[in-house]
Protein backbone atom coordinates (compact mmCIF):
# COMPACT_ATOMS: atom_id res chain seq x y z
CA UNK A 1 0.00 0.00 0.00
CA UNK A 2 1.20 3.62 -0.40
CA UNK A 3 -1.57 5.66 0.99
CA UNK A 4 -1.38 8.08 4.44
CA UNK A 5 -0.58 5.32 6.78
CA UNK A 6 -3.92 4.61 8.13
CA UNK A 7 -4.03 1.46 5.95
CA UNK A 8 -0.86 0.42 6.42
CA UNK A 9 -1.05 0.26 10.16
CA UNK A 10 -4.42 -1.52 10.02
CA UNK A 11 -2.25 -3.69 7.97
CA UNK A 12 0.41 -3.94 10.27
CA UNK A 13 -1.68 -4.56 13.28
CA UNK A 14 -3.74 -7.35 11.60
CA UNK A 15 -0.26 -8.81 10.97
CA UNK A 16 0.81 -8.36 15.02
CA UNK A 17 -2.02 -9.60 16.13
CA UNK A 18 -2.18 -12.89 13.77
CA UNK A 19 1.51 -13.14 14.33
CA UNK A 20 2.35 -13.09 10.72
CA UNK A 21 6.15 -13.43 9.50
CA UNK A 22 5.26 -10.77 6.76
CA UNK A 23 7.53 -8.25 5.46
CA UNK A 24 5.87 -5.11 4.01
CA UNK A 25 7.35 -3.24 1.38
CA UNK A 26 4.65 -0.03 1.65
CA UNK A 27 5.19 1.97 -1.71
CA UNK A 28 4.53 5.92 -0.83
CA UNK A 29 3.06 8.36 -2.88
CA UNK A 30 2.84 11.36 -0.82
CA UNK A 31 5.47 10.96 2.21
CA UNK A 32 9.11 11.03 2.86
CA UNK A 33 9.88 7.66 5.03
CA UNK A 34 10.52 9.35 8.23
CA UNK A 35 7.25 11.47 8.13
CA UNK A 36 5.09 8.21 7.02
CA UNK A 37 6.64 5.76 9.96
CA UNK A 38 6.26 8.68 12.63
CA UNK A 39 2.37 8.49 10.99
CA UNK A 40 2.12 4.75 11.08
CA UNK A 41 4.01 4.27 14.73
CA UNK A 42 1.43 7.21 15.84
CA UNK A 43 -1.83 4.97 14.73
CA UNK A 44 -0.62 1.88 15.67
CA UNK A 45 0.40 2.54 19.38
CA UNK A 46 -3.16 4.37 19.10
CA UNK A 47 -4.98 1.01 17.78
CA UNK A 48 -2.69 -0.69 20.82
CA UNK A 49 -3.24 1.72 23.88
CA UNK A 50 -7.45 1.69 22.87
CA UNK A 51 -7.70 -2.37 22.60
CA UNK A 52 -5.14 -2.67 25.71
CA UNK A 53 -2.91 -4.75 23.53
CA UNK A 54 1.08 -5.22 23.44
CA UNK A 55 2.43 -5.44 20.34
CA UNK A 56 4.96 -8.82 20.67
CA UNK A 57 7.85 -6.88 18.86
CA UNK A 58 8.25 -3.54 17.18
CA UNK A 59 6.64 -3.86 13.98
CA UNK A 60 8.53 -1.21 11.91
CA UNK A 61 11.29 -3.88 12.26
CA UNK A 62 9.01 -5.65 9.32
CA UNK A 63 8.55 -2.75 7.30
CA UNK A 64 10.42 -1.51 4.15
CA UNK A 65 9.19 2.10 2.86
CA UNK A 66 9.98 3.02 -0.71
CA UNK A 67 9.86 6.52 -1.89
CA UNK A 68 11.29 6.04 -5.25
CA UNK A 69 8.05 6.88 -6.80
CA UNK A 70 6.87 9.82 -5.48
CA UNK A 71 8.13 11.58 -8.90
CA UNK A 72 7.22 15.47 -8.48
CA UNK A 73 4.79 15.14 -5.93
CA UNK A 74 1.43 13.92 -4.29
CA UNK A 75 -1.19 13.45 -7.47
CA UNK A 76 1.47 14.20 -10.10
CA UNK A 77 2.07 10.84 -12.55
CA UNK A 78 5.29 9.85 -13.91
CA UNK A 79 6.92 8.07 -16.16
CA UNK A 80 7.04 4.51 -14.35
CA UNK A 81 3.30 5.28 -13.33
CA UNK A 82 2.31 5.51 -17.07
CA UNK A 83 4.41 2.58 -17.87
CA UNK A 84 2.80 -0.14 -15.14
CA UNK A 85 -1.04 1.70 -16.09
CA UNK A 86 0.13 0.37 -18.96
CA UNK A 87 1.67 -2.79 -18.51
CA UNK A 88 -1.36 -3.90 -16.06
CA UNK A 89 -3.78 -2.84 -18.65
CA UNK A 90 -2.27 -5.29 -21.43
CA UNK A 91 -1.32 -8.02 -19.75
CA UNK A 92 -4.08 -8.51 -16.55
CA UNK A 93 -6.57 -5.96 -17.63
CA UNK A 94 -6.61 -4.16 -14.86
CA UNK A 95 -7.61 -0.63 -15.38
CA UNK A 96 -4.53 1.60 -13.10
CA UNK A 97 -5.67 5.30 -12.74
CA UNK A 98 -1.90 6.60 -13.42
CA UNK A 99 -0.90 8.55 -10.47
CA UNK A 100 -1.93 7.35 -6.98
CA UNK A 101 -2.40 3.27 -7.96
CA UNK A 102 0.24 2.87 -10.67
CA UNK A 103 3.02 4.64 -8.33
CA UNK A 104 2.02 1.65 -6.44
CA UNK A 105 2.21 -0.89 -9.17
CA UNK A 106 4.94 0.74 -10.49
CA UNK A 107 6.82 0.75 -6.89
CA UNK A 108 6.11 -3.08 -7.17
CA UNK A 109 8.19 -3.62 -10.61
CA UNK A 110 10.88 -1.94 -9.17
CA UNK A 111 10.96 -3.91 -5.96
CA UNK A 112 10.87 -6.94 -7.92
CA UNK A 113 13.79 -5.62 -10.19
CA UNK A 114 16.04 -4.77 -7.71
CA UNK A 115 15.25 -8.44 -5.94
CA UNK A 116 13.53 -6.42 -3.07
CA UNK A 117 10.91 -8.95 -3.19
CA UNK A 118 13.07 -12.38 -3.83
CA UNK A 119 11.37 -13.98 -6.76
CA UNK A 120 10.37 -16.81 -5.49
CA UNK A 121 7.85 -14.88 -2.61
CA UNK A 122 4.41 -13.85 -3.28
CA UNK A 123 3.89 -10.74 -3.64
CA UNK A 124 0.38 -8.67 -3.36
CA UNK A 125 -0.95 -5.15 -3.27
CA UNK A 126 -3.77 -4.13 -2.17
CA UNK A 127 -5.82 -1.55 -4.11
CA UNK A 128 -7.95 0.90 -1.48
CA UNK A 129 -9.23 3.21 -4.05
CA UNK A 130 -8.23 5.30 -6.81
CA UNK A 131 -11.68 5.14 -9.49
CA UNK A 132 -12.15 8.55 -9.33
CA UNK A 133 -9.06 9.53 -10.20
CA UNK A 134 -9.22 7.27 -13.59
CA UNK A 135 -11.61 10.22 -15.31
CA UNK A 136 -8.68 12.85 -14.49
CA UNK A 137 -6.27 11.39 -17.19
CA UNK A 138 -4.71 14.60 -19.21
CA UNK A 139 -5.90 17.26 -16.17
CA UNK A 140 -3.15 17.12 -14.43
CA UNK A 141 0.52 17.59 -15.38
CA UNK A 142 2.38 14.45 -17.34
CA UNK A 143 5.91 13.86 -17.43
Amino acid sequence: PGSMGVTEAGMLFGAVLLDLPWTFHLISVEYEAVDLKVRIRSIFEGLCRRLGIEAKYDLLGRVRIHTDQLGAGYGIRTEASVQASSLFAGFEALVLEQTYVAKTFAGLLSCVARHDIPSDETACIVHTGGTPAIFDIGVRSSP
